[in-house]
């Protein structure tokens, strides 16, 4: 004769569970754990309690608890125990730690560099001589997730040859295996050594001097982390963009006349041409942010910008011109002169050469004057010792 479905739940709820044999109360076997989210090579500390039927276990006895990884049927794999003697599953060895606490209630559980294999349900037993036997519904699950990259933060923009602290933040990791941090930038492959290090309840901030040059604009920074005895490793990599002023102007120059090919130079300071020549001046200047770059006259007038265009040179453009560079960060100049191999009128210079050479001249005139009187006076001069002649 069958029985109906709910005098057979019926029945063994109030008979309670069997595990060998062993009658229980149902409703004193409890496990109060909540799911737990953590991140591959960190760790994590798990809060677990547990009840049983006092009157099940005797008061001399030891409890011992036991976390298998999927279930607790079947020969699961055991992860953690406080019994001595079991064989704990080989990846779990040294990394799952139960409570030591478990005599007072106490099944929270400590997992050290977390792997992704660890992801997954978890089952917790208790064992307390003669009848305390009891491997709980209540699942722990353990959810994996992939590590976060570091954050690099800047304390201040960056400036050429001004101090500046780089902070990289990573999470935490178990208080006993420190996460190892490092920071570097490529332009010559420095490592930068972390001035301080601060840690709260979930990251870790080390601090790192760093006094950027010209050279580290464009560059890769790059702040990486290592955790504890794993192979675990992230990096966050950033371009530098490190503001500077304008580095000394370089001029370049292209010559053009009739007939010819053009002359063209690179980094000058001056050139010598002719009346009636086509001059065109090229100024650049390297800065962060980008320079602005104008041409100045001999009375600071702009009169172009990074071309500076001369059609059918004349005497009147002979002289000086100044390319100016500024940007945010500051300004730069060169200076640049125009010369002409021959002009329509002499030069002061010119003038001076002509007019020495007129005194020495006249200087020479009046002496050879001189000279030339001198001897004439002596050749037709009466002897002074001579007679008289006769009539």
């Amino acid at each position: 004769m069958g029985y109906p479905l709910e005098i057979l739940v019926f029945g063994l709820l109030s008979t309670g569970p069997l595990w060998a044999g062993v009658q229980c109360d149902i409703n004193l076997y409890k496990l109060y754990v909540q799911p737990a989210t953590v991140q591959e090579g960190l760790c994590v500390f798990i809060p677990c309690n547990f009840t049983y039927d006092p009157n099940d276990a005797s008061s001399t006895a030891t409890l011992y608890g036991y976390w298998f990884k999927g279930g607790c049927f079947n020969s699961p794999p055991l992860v953690a125990t406080n019994k001595p003697g079991e064989t704990i599953a080989e990846n779990a060895q040294n990394r799952f730690i139960l409570s030591e606490e478990v005599e007072q209630g106490n099944c929270s559980l400590v997992i050290n560099d977390v792997q992704n294999n660890d992801d997954g349900d978890y089952c917790f037993r208790m064992e307390k001589e003669p009848k305390a036997k009891w491997s709980f519904k209540e699942i722990l699950k353990v959810t994996v997730k992939e590590l976060e990259d570091p954050v690099i933060h800047f304390s201040r923009n960056l400036q050429a040859n001004h101090h500046v602290n780089i902070t990289c933040i990573v999470p935490r990791s178990c208080y006993l295996k420190p996460p190892r941090i490092s920071c570097k930038t490529m332009a010559g492959n420095f490592t930068l050594r972390a001035s301080e290090e601060q840690s709260s309840d979930s990251h870790v901030h080390s601090v790192f001097d760093f006094t950027p040059s010209v050279a580290d604009n464009k560059q890769n920074l790059t702040c990486a982390v290592t955790y504890g005895n794993t192979s675990i490793y992230k990096e966050t990599t950033v371009l530098l963009n490190v503001k500077y002023p304008p580095q000394t102007p370089v001029i370049s120059s292209e010559l053009r006349r009739p007939n010819k090919s053009s002359e063209n130079e690179t980094d000058v300071s001056q050139i010598i041409v002719e009346k009636g020549d086509t001059v065109i001046l090229y100024c650049k200047a390297v800065g962060n942010p980008s320079a602005n770059v104008t041409w100045l006259n001999r009375t600071n007038n702009i009169i172009g910008d990074n071309e500076l265009v001369f059609s059918k040179v004349t005497a009147q453009d002979e002289g000086d011109y100044t390319c100016l560079a500024n940007n945010s960060e500051g300004t730069n100049n060169k200076t640049f002169r125009l010369l002409l191999k021959s002009s329509d009128k002499p030069t002061s210079a010119l003038f001076a050469v002509m007019g020495a050479l007129s005194v020495i001249v006249v200087v020479i005139l009046i002496i050879a004057v001189i000279l030339i009187f001198k001897k004439c006076s002596g050749k037709y001069s009466p002897d002074s010792s001579g007679t008289k002649g006769n009539l």
